[in-house]
Formats: structure tokens, C-alpha cells, sequence
């Protein structure tokens, strides 16, 4: 045969092997058997063309044979049945002849079988076809080998046969056998996705699908699926393009998707979700309150036709930003075209859904996310990008990267303006000026937004320590460890915890500005000064230094103590002096990156925190201490350690901490 020899001749084995078909493709090659097949049936011409697909399916290692079971068990292969023309001599010539121009007018390149045995091992072809008046059988083998046709037989089959071919694509490799669907529905929505327009045009003709257990006849199921169709038209340059809506009852796997199609097939397909179309859900609901809908659309024009790739994977276009002839058109062309007139066809969902999705987003902005205001005014395109129908937590999410993107092109066009001229800044046109305003303008808006956000921080901090410090249903109170912690992280210092992790703006503003700080930490531990004592302050605090000098002499110490609300069997005073003498009494400590000195004239500042039960109080008063004016904590002066001391109760540094607030809380009205 001289079809066989010319395979031979091109390295068959190669060929195949070259033939690109990814994993994720696994249905391309029994797609192609029904292409054959439906090509078989449109050469033979009598109008009664019918084709099933029997699923074959490995059922061995099944404990249980029930028919649920068998329905989701993997599959292994197919048989594909059709009544067409069959492998006639000049067929079975074609079959045989690398590249062949046969069917190239039914949009066949000759490509299919050497996806066969890209995808299994085995592959089996048995033909009864007519030739002359007299009925033949033809049957092989088809192998990966530089002479694949084995076992080839041709004879004469009884004048009763029916004309049929069957191709058993068999034990498929197990790279694609992880990408093939187990439900027979799905698999029979794949198949009609690949052959819609078939089916739309009314070509297609009697297909069934079915394993041990189910048939599906596919003309049915795609009555079943159809909710909606229209066509549109759209032009790149002067290239016209039809684009096909469908609205399909959604099923288990399905995504909205937009299929690129040459010659009656889809080719090469792109998912769309909200990110690609605004506001478009995951599920489109239907008018009549049924199944949900998923959006396909397919497109197909003369110059798709004359610009497929010789495997049907892909077009040859273009890529964007390379060199082109005029007439020429780049893929993002035609995508993007094709995208709008997507867009446009779904207007009449995405546009409420766009509406009511803004609504609740300016609802949550304004009740709780006050800092991304700004975004409303300013940014609102990037709003309208965000997913519809997200929880609170992922919507806070997006909010926060479109705001953080918002940022950095507001510090992009600051560096820019601060580094142009100064008649750019400052300029004559109305154009430029303009533009300079509206920067300035956004600017100001994302300061506020920032400083909306830390106005947020600091009242839910408030409101946290008002928690702390009330009695729940048992009588007990939060443990000074827990009010500790939030206002400064135990065991850490001011060398490994961030401004933003500390809430030292509770007791004082200026102690947000210190040298150094040690949470919880034993004074031995401390590496500002030198001493072998392991009490451990609950926050001591060196302040700012006099001068800049080594050995630097700092304005002052500051220690603090919090008790337990409601506690009273200790005095928190004595306690601080026994940190004071301790301190004094250390060496100075050089190992620190900038030595700290205690001298003796150094005064220190020590706070305790506290309720003031009615013992606590007669003790403050024997050591001499004054009541405060507002009757909510004691101070004194001890001349002998030089040390200020300040007791004060947990109701008084709350109510300060939020008098001190309270003009910006009202400002951003969370009062």
C-alpha cells in the first residue's frame, strides 16, 4: 500500500509525538472519532445518521457493584458507532496518508488519529462498509509504530450486515485519564459544548451516550439546556465576526466561557467571571426562578477559518506589540472586541446586580469601613471591579488592595510632581492645572482615609479595654495581664514590636516616643542597663535622651504597673520603689547599640494602674500621697529616690483616653 509507505517515510512515530495535546485535553481525541464520524454520515448523504458512544469503564477494582458505584467509577475508554460511509478503499487511503487534503473542505486536517495514541494505548477500528454492491469488512489495529496498521483484514461480510464503524479508543494513559469527567452528564454537556453550533444549526445528527447503566440522547439534553440564545455581530478592522449567547441550565463544573471556533469547532476557549466582566456572579438566576444559567458564547468567522493551526489547538494571529502588515489582527483585538459585545449582552444582568452591589458596598464603607471613602469618590471604576456577593471579611479584603493600589499611584504621581519643574507644578495651562488639582484633591482624600482608619483603631481599642474592665455574670474581671497586653505585647521590647502593635497612646501620647522599652521582661534582661535582679516591671520606659552623646543621660524612666480590677491585697507604690533602688543601683550598660547612663540627679516617673478599693486608698493616704482633684487616683513627689508617683484607677485612664479622642471619634462620627 502505497499510503502505508508514505508514513513510514515521515516517521510516524515522531509525528505523533510532536503532535501537542496537553493532559488538560484529555476529550480532544474522542471529540475527534465523532467529528469522523459525522463527516462519515455527511458523505454517505441519506439523512438517517446516527452515532453512539459507548463509555467504557474500569469497574475491576469496585468492592461493591451497585449501579452508583459503576456510574462515578473512572473511565477507561470509548466506542464510537456510526452508519456512515465507512473505510472504503479511498477512505482507508486518506486514513493512511500523513496530512491528508480528503476531508479538508469538512474542516478535517488529517490530525485526529494521531491524537489517539496520544492519549491510549490502544486503539481498534472495525469497518462494514459497500463497495460496488458488495458489503466488506474492514478491521486492524492501530499502534504507535513507524508502521502503525496491525492485524489488517478485508473481507467479505454477509449481504444481511449492517453498514457501521466502530473506533474503541482503549486504556488510556493515566495523564488524561484525571482530566476525564466520571458523570455521564457531564461528559455530555462537554461533548454538546464542543459541537453547539451542530446542534444550533440542526446538523448534528442522532447522538446517544451511554455506559452499563445510563443512556443520554444529546439532542434531548441540549432542548434540556438551552434557556436562551442570540446572535450578535462585531468588526475588527475589516474582519467580521458572528458571536453566538447562549444561556445554559448550569450543571456541576460548568463556568461562563467564550469559545473561539474555526470550521464548525470549538478551538480554543477563555473563562469569564467577574474579573473579566463586572459584576457577573458565578451563577446567573434564571427569570423563572428554576435552575440556575452559566453564560458560553461562541465565535466564528472566515478569518478564524483561515487562520487555525494545523491541530485545531490555536490561531495563527499576531501577539500583541509585534511588527504587523496592514489587515493584519492581533489576538487582544478580537478578544477585546469580543468581550464587549459579551458585556453588552449581559448588560441586563450585571447592571442590577452592579447597582445593589455598590449599595451595600457604600452601606458597609460608611457604618464601618470609614476609611475607604475615598474610594467612592474617586475610585469607583475599581468598586465596580470587585466580586458581587462577597462575605464581609473577603470584601474588606478587596477594599483594602484597590485602596493600598489607590496609594501607591497617588505617591507615583507625588515623586513625579515633586521632581518636575516648577512651572509644572505651578501651571499656566488649564489642562495641566487641572490635573494638579485633582491630585491634590485625591491626596488629601487618601490622608483622611489613613487617618480614618488608625480613628477606627483607637475607638475599637476603647471599647475593648471597657470590655476588660467590666464585670461579667460570675463577678470576675479581665487579669491586668490581658489590659496589658493591650496596651503593649508582654515579653517584648520596643526593638521588636512595630509603632503600629502598641496602644501606648491609652495612657499617655508622649510615650509613643521613648528611647527605649521592656514589656514584662526580668531587669536582668534588659539591655539598657546592667543588673542581676529578675523583678520585671510590667513596662519600663526609658524617654528620649538630653543629648546625643555615648553614655548618652536620659530625661527619665518611667515605670508602670497594672493590677488586676477590683484588686487590693497589695500595694502597687511599694512596688515601684523596689524597681526604682534596683535600677539605680545597676552599672552602666555597654553593650547596648547606644549605652543608657542612670545618674543620680535621672528622675523616674512611675505609674500604677489600679482600682482603689477603700484599703488601698487609707494605705495611699498614710504614705502621704494627695488625692487627685477628681477623686480618681493619689501623687507625691519622693524627694529621696527622686521619683514622681502616680496612682491612678482604671475608670480615670479609660475616661481621659477618650476625652483626649473624643473630637476626632466625632469627627469621623463613630461616638
Amino acid at each position: 500500500m502505497g499510503g502505508l509507505a508514505d508514513m513510514v517515510s515521515v516517521d510516524f512515530v515522531g509525528r505523533v509525538n510532536n503532535t501537542p495535546l496537553s493532559p488538560r485535553q484529555a476529550l480532544m481525541p474522542l471529540l475527534e472519532a465523532i467529528f469522523n464520524s459525522m463527516q462519515s454520515i455527511e458523505e454517505k448523504g441519506t439523512g438517517d445518521g446516527a452515532i453512539t458512544i459507548n463509555v467504557v469503564r474500569n469497574t475491576q477494582n469496585l468492592l461493591i457493584r451497585d449501579d452508583e458505584q459503576i456510574r462515578t467509577s473512572p473511565i477507561s475508554g470509548f466506542e464510537v458507532v456510526d452508519n456512515g460511509v465507512g473505510f472504503t478503499k479511498e477512505n482507508f487511503e486518506s486514513f493512511n496518508t500523513c496530512d491528508t487534503q480528503k476531508k479538508r473542505n469538512l474542516g478535517g486536517k488529517g490530525v485526529g488519529r494521531f491524537l489517539w495514541l496520544k492519549a491510549f494505548e490502544k486503539v481498534e477500528i472495525r469497518s462494514v462498509f459497500q463497495e460496488e454492491g458488495t458489503l466488506f469488512l474492514r478491521s486492524f489495529n492501530y499502534e504507535l509504530n513507524n508502521d502503525p496498521v496491525k492485524n489488517l483484514r478485508c473481507e467479505i461480510e454477509p449481504n444481511d450486515s449492517m453498514v457501521s464503524t466502530t473506533i474503541s479508543l482503549l486504556e488510556i494513559k493515566p495523564d488524561f485519564s484525571e482530566h476525564l469527567p466520571r458523570s455521564l452528564d457531564v461528559l455530555a454537556y462537554r461533548i454538546i459544548e464542543h459541537c453547539l453550533e451542530y446542534f444550533v444549526l440542526k446538523r448534528m445528527p442522532v447522538l446517544i451516550l451511554k455506559d452499563e447503566n445510563d443512556t443520554i440522547v444529546l439532542s434531548e439534553k441540549y432542548e434540556e439546556m438551552v434557556s436562551d440564545d442570540s446572535t450578535s455581530e462585531f468588526k475588527v478592522q475589516e474582519q467580521s465576526f458572528t458571536l453566538t449567547h447562549f444561556l445554559l441550565k448550569a450543571i456541576p463544573g460548568a463556568a461562563h466561557q467564550l469559545n473561539f471556533c474555526a470550521i464548525h469547532r470549538v478551538v480554543c476557549s477563555k473563562k469569564i467571571d467577574s474579573r473579566t466582566i463586572c459584576n457577573l456572579p458565578n451563577r446567573i438566576p434564571a427569570r423563572d426562578d428554576s435552575k440556575e444559567l452559566f453564560y458560553l458564547g461562541y465565535i466564528s468567522s472566515d478569518f478564524l477559518n483561515g487562520h487555525v493551526d494545523q491541530q485545531r489547538t490555536g490561531f495563527n494571529t499576531v501577539q500583541d506589540g509585534q511588527f504587523r502588515y496592514i489587515g493584519d489582527l492581533t489576538w487582544e483585538e478580537i478578544e477585546g472586541k469580543a468581550l464587549e459585545s459579551v458585556k453588552s449582552f449581559l448588560s441586563p444582568i450585571t447592571e442590577p446586580i452592579g447597582i445593589e452591589k455598590l449599595q451595600n458596598i457604600e452601606n458597609q464603607i460608611k457604618d464601618e469601613w470609614p476609611e475607604f471613602r475615598g474610594l467612592l469618590r474617586h475610585r469607583r471604576e475599581a468598586i465596580d471591579e470587585i466580586p458581587p456577593d462577597l462575605n464581609p471579611d473577603k470584601l474588606e479584603i478587596e477594599l483594602y488592595k484597590r485602596q493600598k493600589e489607590w496609594e501607591v499611584s497617588l505617591k507615583e504621581a507625588a515623586n513625579e510632581i515633586i521632581s518636575a519643574p516648577t512651572g509644572v507644578i505651578s501651571p499656566d495651562g488649564n489642562e495641566i492645572k487641572e490635573k494638579y488639582l485633582r491630585f491634590l484633591e485625591e491626596w488629601n482624600e487618601s490622608g483622611k482615609a489613613a487617618l480614618a482608619k488608625y480613628v477606627i483603631h483607637r475607638k475599637t481599642t476603647l471599647s475593648l479595654l471597657e470590655k476588660y474592665m467590666q464585670s461579667d455574670d460570675e463577678g470576675g474581671y479581665a487579669r491586668e495581664r490581658t489590659i496589658h497586653e493591650l496596651i503593649f505585647p508582654l515579653k517584648h521590647t520596643s526593638d521588636d514590636i512595630d509603632y503600629e502593635q502598641q496602644n501606648l497612646w491609652i495612657i499617655d501620647e508622649k510615650l509613643s516616643f521613648h528611647r527605649y522599652l521592656a514589656s514584662d521582661i526580668e531587669l536582668r534582661q534588659v539591655s539598657a542597663i546592667t543588673t542581676n535582679e529578675n523583678d520585671r516591671p510590667d513596662l519600663l520606659i526609658f524617654d528620649n535622651p538630653i543629648a546625643m552623646v555615648d553614655g548618652e543621660p536620659i530625661n527619665g524612666i518611667i515605670i508602670f504597673e497594672f493590677k488586676r480590677p477590683m484588686r487590693s491585697d497589695s500595694n502597687p507604690v511599694n512596688q515601684m520603689y523596689g524597681y526604682v533602688r534596683k535600677i539605680r543601683a545597676g552599672k552602666e550598660n555597654n553593650n547596648h547599640s547606644r549605652p543608657i547612663t542612670v545618674r543620680d540627679e535621672t528622675p523616674f516617673y512611675c505609674y500604677a494602674v489600679c482600682d482603689l478599693p477603700n484599703q488601698l486608698r487609707i494605705d495611699l493616704e498614710n504614705m502621704g500621697m494627695q488625692k487627685t482633684p477628681d477623686n480618681e487616683g493619689y501623687f507625691c513627689y519622693n524627694s529621696t529616690l527622686r521619683a514622681y508617683v502616680e496612682v491612678i484607677s482604671y475608670g480615670k485612664l479609660l475616661r481621659d483616653a477618650q476625652q483626649r479622642n473624643r473630637v476626632l471619634f466625632e469627627k469621623l462620627n463613630v461616638i
